[in-house]
């Protein structure tokens, strides 16, 4: 499978992304990460948040990502 090569910078963005502790979302805050924004993202689980700013952390060592506790369903 062809990678998408992202040649822009986002430093100037803060995004907050919702079910961004696994799958496509958390796939999505590496990539917003890559092109330098400051990350939101929102989980159920303290510890889906935390493995998942472990992840992302852990090939962008001077990333600007936050975790927010929530719940959306409604």
């Amino acid at each position: 499978m062809n990678k998408l090569q992202i040649d822009f910078k986002l430093s100037q963005s803060s995004i907050l992304l919702a079910g961004a502790t696994k799958g496509v979302g958390l796939e999505l805050a590496k990539l917003l990460i890559k092109c330098e924004a400051k990350v939101g993202i929102i989980g159920r689980t303290k510890s889906d948040g935390e493995n998942a700013i472990k992840e992302i952390q852990k090939n962008n060592k001077n990333s600007e990502v936050f975790f927010i506790q929530g719940d959306l369903y409604s």
